[in-house]
């Protein structure tokens, strides 16, 4: 078998400088939509704790512990990279304890803080170029290279927690159609929010949680209470089923079996390219 570290740096290698970070707490809670009402701020000291709260601030999904149960889809190399904890849609069916093809978000905690595999710049210190345009950046970086903050940790620890990342996400995306997703990485008492995407993640700046546990419990209300569309479902899928002499024919076509489900495309229409045209193709009037 090969062994684990090799496993993780061809799934990093799957991810090269993909992370962007670190951005500022309050304005990555900006990806998600403000919900009415205000979550209720609870003291969070042990784990148990931790899992009430979590539970309290998603009661629109079930919040299911499924760290001993990998998912084939996150088992790599014969290594089990499945999430901690997994937020499904309340009563969806899921085969399993770990599905990531109907997981809406997922939780990866770590015990010790040496395990974050970011570190953050100073917060007096602002490395993001103000100049433009694109071309007008290589003498900045130039320049700057040398003080610009490494923002992947390249620990043993670091290295092996964003290779987990990367297999959650990889599976996420492999088995949904997703135009982006959320987790939520903890690493002792310190938290980061991630945004991803088929092109990379937005890593939030970290933040202590059990000191204060307003941001998690903000981020878990907006996630909560939003749209599916909100949360990343590509709601442009969706399932269809033909007559039967259509499927046959479109199910030889693709290669897919006759239990394979099929999907089809919601493509939005212009109405306006649609309004009729006179004979030198201006806009004609009508009545209705």
């Amino acid at each position: 078998m090969t062994s684990k570290d090799a496993i993780e740096a061809k799934l990093l290698g799957s991810f090269p400088g993909r992370f962007v970070g670190s951005m500022p707490v309050t304005q990555f809670l900006n990806f998600l939509s403000e919900a009415d009402g205000r979550p209720v701020m609870p003291n969070v000291r042990t784990r148990q704790d931790l899992l009430v709260s979590l539970r309290k601030l998603t009661t629109n999904f079930d919040l299911v512990d499924t760290s001993g149960c990998p998912d084939p889809s996150v088992v790599v190399g014969g290594y089990e990279f499945q999430p901690t904890m997994g937020l499904y849609k309340r009563d969806n069916a899921r085969n399993g304890v770990t599905d990531m093809s109907a997981m809406e978000a997922w939780i990866i905690i770590k015990p010790s803080s040496q395990q974050d595999p970011f570190i953050d710049p100073p917060l007096n210190v602002d490395f993001t170029p103000t100049i433009c345009p694109e071309e007008d950046l290589l003498p900045y970086w130039k320049t700057n290279r040398d003080y610009y903050p490494i923002f992947e940790s390249s620990n043993k620890q670091s290295i092996s927690t964003r290779a987990h990342m990367v297999a959650c996400t990889n599976a996420f995306f492999a088995t949904q159609f997703r135009r982006f997703g959320f987790s939520i990485l903890l690493c002792g008492s310190w938290a980061r929010f991630l945004y991803w995407d088929r092109s990379g993640a937005v890593v939030s700046r970290r933040f202590q949680y059990t000191a204060n546990f307003g941001p998690l419990a903000e981020f878990l209300w907006r996630l909560n209470h939003v749209s599916s569309g909100d949360r990343g479902v590509d709601v442009s899928v969706v399932p269809v089923s033909l007559l039967e002499s259509q499927d046959s024919t479109i199910r030889e076509l693709l290669g897919i079996g006759s239990s394979d489900p099929l999907y089809g495309y919601i493509v939005p229409v212009d109405t306006a390219l649609q309004k009729p045209k006179d004979a030198e193709g201006r806009p004609s009037s009508t009545t209705h």
